[in-house]
């Protein structure tokens, strides 16, 4: 082929010129890498590109908060705490899962707080407007124990005052009843203890004739006017003392008033002391004992 190029410049012999051009290989072009898809390789995936803010490995690029728009240039320190774009990202998704909690949170009212905010906070917790709704009185009382209901409302008041729930006050009430339960029996234990030990103590003094002394302070109690179903005729040392005080004080018609089938009345008692020589104190009467002198005169008074 001839050329302009060679046309304009030197003489060139165009048989020597289409030979040189004929001999010359085309351009090669790539050798195909199998014959289909299967025998191919995987081509190479490029590489991340990297940014003013990450780099490829996902970390925040050196001086990225230096970079930050005018409006989050304040919250460096916050902003500064994440390393790379994962964390900042789980952070947020963190956050706002708990913002949605938030709305149906129970916001603790602090010292400043409005009545009505700390009324409002109570409600939510379940705590009633009144100290009447609280409803204290076990169903199973334990035996012996009797409800106040005096006491039941100054429970109720405190409860409320205090801003208990009523489940929380169904928990205090039934420990309470529980405890009330075991000191009752603790009680009712003890005491039975004590009576079988007076018991023992008046067997020891008295012997075979614990029956009859027995009857004889029973007698004396009665005479005095003292209910013989007091407590304080528990304690055996009272019921000794009521028996020597009926030796001491009555006739012989007292102490066996088994078999007379009556107790001496007061003035004829008085009168039985002042002339009959048999009688106990009638000495003593007649010696002008004050003790005995006196308990005659209130004999005749009270007859």
């Amino acid at each position: 082929m001839i050329t302009s190029d060679a046309i304009a410049g030197d003489p060139v012999d165009g048989n020597a010129l289409l030979s040189q051009q004929a001999s010359t290989p085309p351009p090669s072009t790539p050798t195909p890498v199998g014959d289909n898809l299967l025998s191919s390789t995987k081509p190479a995936e490029p590489a991340p590109a990297s940014s003013p803010w990450v780099n490829d490995k996902g970390e925040f690029s050196e001086g990225w908060l230096d970079r930050l728009p005018k409006e989050l240039s304040e919250h460096k320190q916050i902003l500064g705490q994440f390393k790379d774009i994962d964390g900042a990202l789980k952070t947020l998704v963190s956050q706002q899962k708990m913002l949605g909690k938030k709305a149906d949170a129970i916001l603790i009212p602090d010292d400043k707080a409005s009545p009505e905010e700390k009324a409002a906070f109570l409600k939510k917790l379940g705590v009633p407007e009144s100290p009447d709704a609280y409803q204290l009185r076990p169903k199973d009382l334990p035996a012996g124990y009797e409800w106040d209901d005096n006491v039941a409302k100054e429970f109720n008041a405190l409860a409320h005052q205090n801003g208990i729930t009523p489940k929380q006050m169904d928990v205090l009430m039934g420990r309470y009843a529980a405890l009330e339960s075991q000191r009752a029996e603790a009680a009712a234990s003890q005491q039975k203890s004590e009576m079988e030990a007076g018991r023992k103590t008046l067997a020891e003094a008295w012997g075979d004739k614990y029956d009859v002394e027995l009857s004889v302070a029973r007698r004396a109690a009665q005479v005095a006017g003292v209910d013989v179903n007091s407590k304080g005729f528990s304690d055996p040392s009272v019921v000794l003392a009521f028996n020597r005080l009926a030796r001491m004080m009555s006739d012989d018609k007292i102490v066996n008033s088994d078999t007379a089938g009556t107790m001496m009345a007061g003035k004829a008692r008085a009168m039985d002391i002042m002339t009959n020589p048999s009688n106990p104190l009638h000495g003593k009467y007649a010696s002008g004992d004050k003790t005995t002198a006196d308990l005659v005169s209130d004999l005749l008074k009270n007859g």
